[in-house]
């Protein structure tokens, strides 16, 4: 991959788009008291904006530290959801964080101008990336979807392992399974599915938690010489398949870290195949160290919500990367200071 500059904007979001942005569709939404420190800056029509631009643009949905799961092993871990919109002004929401996320994405969304998701993707079967799309008041409860896909592996462990397939059948959405070869088309954006194998469909996993995150959907995405890659929560091994299967497809320019940058994943083989320029991790729990000092090798930026907040993200066809994060990071950051240039 030929590396090219990535252009960092470390002025606070919430300036930036109510400065630099005129669309204004999400404007006046109302946000409850105990919502508002915690709900993120993005208060525009995002559709139109990128019509306007003609780019790729990814909102990485954090929640702020707000506590989801009191009393869990990690109250402010919510998981993984992250907003695309294409540069045709379509949508697409991979995922939907933990059921008490629910109300904070609801109001980003409507923040967003978002009215109604031309696509949802649940990229695996665990609480942290579904329950906040199919509980109630999750957002397939609060927004009409085009379409909407997953692996086809089921999570025997979830009360109701077909919750996802009956809510959409209940709601009239169209809900198919994507697996590796697929390829789709979204205006002028390819994406190819790189994972989880064809042979994994149907199977309902009981009590193994690296099944369910290896059947995670691996997702391509193509915009001209701009490229990106969503891994949900594979662990090594599918990381190790992904690398033998085809290598050269994993080299992109943008990665969503498999499971919020954690040591269970991100292996060297994986990172050196992919060397993107940057990289970020949500769930509110810190990219492990080591893990962080492995993408290091290949100079590749990571965020995450921890320490930056929300992100955003967003390249033209050029394949020029830009970044702007809600907050600045900490002085005293184990992972130290982003690049001001």
């Amino acid at each position: 991959m030929k590396k090219r500059m990535l252009r960092i904007v470390t002025a606070l979001l919430a300036l930036v788009l109510v400065l630099g942005l005129t669309a204004c569709g999400g404007k006046g939404v109302k946000v409850p008291s105990e919502y508002k420190d915690y709900v993120s800056p993005w208060e525009l029509n995002v559709a139109e904006s990128a019509k306007a631009d003609g780019k790729m643009h990814y909102y990485f949905m954090s929640a702020e530290g707000y506590m989801v799961n009191p009393g869990g092993q990690s109250s402010t871990k919510w998981g993984d959801s992250c907003l695309i919109v294409f540069p045709d002004g379509q949508t697409m929401l991979i995922d939907a964080g933990m059921a008490g996320h629910a109300p904070i994405l609801t109001l980003n969304l409507q923040r967003m101008g978002i009215e109604k998701l031309d696509y949802f993707v649940l990229s695996h079967p665990h609480d942290d990336h579904g329950y906040g799309a199919v509980r109630d008041g999750g957002i397939l409860h609060n927004f009409p979807v085009g379409q909407v896909y997953y692996s086809g592996v089921l999570n025997g462990d979830w009360s109701n392992p077909n919750i996802l397939t009956e809510l959409c059948k209940t709601k009239g959405y169209p809900c198919d399974i994507l697996k590796r070869g697929d390829k789709l088309t979204v205006g002028e954006v390819s994406i190819e599915v790189l994972g989880p194998d064809p042979a994994m469909i149907g199977s309902t996993i009981v009590d193994n938690v690296t099944n369910v995150n290896n059947s995670s959907l691996v997702m391509r995405f193509d915009y001209g010489e701009h490229s990106s890659l969503f891994t949900g929560d594979v662990y090594k091994t599918a990381e190790r398949e992904l690398v033998n299967y085809d290598r050269a497809k994993l080299d992109v320019d943008l990665l969503k870290l498999p499971h919020h940058g954690g040591d269970t994943s991100n292996d060297s083989p994986f990172i050196y195949a992919v060397t993107a320029e940057l990289a970020v991790a949500t769930g509110f729990d810190p990219v492990d160290i080591a893990v962080f000092n492995r993408y290091k090798g290949t100079k590749t930026t990571i965020l995450m919500d921890s320490e930056d907040g929300y992100v955003h993200v967003s390249s033209g066809k050029d394949g020029v990367l830009a970044y702007e994060t809600s907050r600045e990071r900490s002085e005293k950051s184990a992972f130290g200071q982003l690049s001001k240039g």
